[in-house]
């Protein structure tokens, strides 16, 4: 998409959010593209509102212009696909917004665009914001894990938490591949830069959303509309007087079982993801605590057990990714994707919805439980989503799924002389050096398909001075 695409439809969306516009019964009809008279009769309005979206044009085209030009390349990557999302919603509310001026919508159907729309935009900011953390959370914590890894990690005689652990048996596996594809760890390159590094890209992986994240989302908010007629009609049971305001125990009953239905739900099946592939991390370590287990030193690759006897090449490496879902990291990533847009749908349906009505208009002892409960299963998956990003990345980019050119970049980051770097890096290195050559030289030489054209043989070629042959 072309940043002139993306300003006109950033402009649309702050316009529909952020101006009151009243019912299209009210104000639009199917006059509007073809009276004439909005100019004429709205000037100093229509001057008004053009002079503002002009000027919030030129605030965001300065503000994209100051994001594309900066020089950290995962703020280029987030700003893309910050516009993409740009681009979705955009469209939406733009479509939605002509769509009133020129069919006369119900006024509750009105009201209901105006309330998906918001719901949508404010799902995309959590979204934005949870990435956003999961970066800054990526980068302080290779920090943090360097720090254990020239401390704690091969010290004997310490006792490590349940993820030191993790970290240090996954950091064996780590010296396994590098030696297996011929690196080495004094190169370098440390576990700790190299799982940030592919904690950050998987996390901008996330940024893409797929159609069928959109399409579990639909599914969902199905899911709740059946849910809210059925708590409507429960609550209901006994009420003779259906006309009336609903009751205290009435909305009690919605706001609950929206809660339990839809945000517990959706809590369960983020935490069952998380603990299977907790499980399947455990069973792929295994092999490493036992060999640390029968090796008298703390790292078993340098150890007994991994030296002088055992070769370790390629084809006696771990597939890790068979322990994610269908054998795939995208596949994975796709289904966290998801769990985290249901939890975000859900916390941005619950802050519209529900919050106001808890706080403002429900009774206290109905209020502030529901608003407790409503709250964990937002707080909870984004306590959990670092490790579980963690997780994935360590069962996705380990063993036999070593990612080589994240390797070479942290050997060409760190600054590390040519003349040590690994024979393969020298061996590719070399290579490019001669394409480079021979498309320098293929430039300079004059092309033969010239020469042989008609047009180059009817051109006279001036005679040169024998003095200069």
């Amino acid at each position: 998409m072309s940043r002139s695409s993306m300003h006109v439809l950033l402009c649309g969306m702050i316009a529909c959010l952020c101006i009151p516009f009243a019912s299209a019964a009210d104000v639009f009809n199917s006059t509007t593209y073809s009276g004439g008279d909005v100019v004429r009769a709205y000037g100093l309005e229509e001057t008004t509102i053009t002079l503002i979206v002009l000027l919030v044009a030129a605030i965001v085209e300065f503000a994209v212009d100051t994001v594309s030009s900066a020089e950290n390349k995962y703020l280029r990557v987030m700003f893309n696909a910050v516009a993409q999302e740009v681009m979705i919603v955009g469209v939406l509310i733009l479509a939605l917004l002509f769509t009133q001026t020129v069919y006369t919508w119900p006024v509750l159907w009105v009201f209901m665009f105006k309330w998906s729309m918001m719901c949508l935009f404010l799902m995309i900011v959590l979204f934005i914001i949870e990435i956003i953390a999961l970066l800054y959370i990526a980068r302080r914590s290779a920090d943090s894990w360097g720090e254990f890894e020239s401390t704690l990690m091969d010290t004997q005689g310490v006792s490590l938490s349940g993820w030191q652990e993790h970290y240090k048996h996954s950091s064996y596996k780590f010296l396994q591949a590098l030696k297996a594809y011929g690196y080495e760890a004094g190169n370098g390159v440390r576990f700790s830069h190299y799982l940030s590094k592919m904690v950050r890209r998987n996390v901008f992986s996330m940024t893409e959303i797929k159609w069928v994240s959109w399409v579990v989302l639909a599914t969902v908010a199905v899911l709740n509309g059946l849910r809210a007629e059925a708590a409507m009609k429960l609550s209901l049971i006994g009420d003779e007087n259906v006309d009336d305001d609903l009751s205290d125990w009435q909305r009690f009953v919605n706001y609950f079982t929206y809660v339990v239905l839809v945000g517990y739900v959706a809590l369960a099946m983020f935490i069952a993801v998380f603990v299977l592939l907790l499980r399947r991390l455990d069973a792929f370590l295994e092999g490493t605590r036992s060999a640390q287990r029968a090796s008298s030193s703390p790292n078993p690759v340098h150890g007994t057990v991994v030296g002088a006897d055992v070769v370790i090449s390629i084809d006696t490496l771990d597939d890790p990714r068979s322990y994610l879902f269908r054998h795939s990291l995208d596949a994975t990533m796709e289904l966290v994707q998801t769990l985290l847009l249901v939890v975000q749908w859900y916390t941005a349906t619950f802050i519209l919805g529900f919050m106001y009505q808890c706080i403002m208009l429900v009774d206290l002892a109905y209020g502030i439980p529901v608003l407790v409960t409503g709250a964990i299963p937002f707080f909870v998956p984004m306590f959990l989503m670092p490790r579980l990003l963690l997780t994935v990345t360590i069962l996705g980019s380990l063993g036999t799924n070593l990612d080589e050119y994240a390797v070479q970049a942290l050997i060409k980051s760190a600054k590390v002389p040519e003349s040590e770097w690994p024979a393969k890096m020298k061996r590719r290195l070399l290579a490019s050096k001669k394409l480079k050559d021979k498309r320098r030289k293929s430039r300079l030489e004059p092309s033969a398909t010239a020469l042989d054209s008609p047009s180059a043989a009817a051109t006279p070629t001036p005679a040169v001075p024998v003095g200069e042959l």
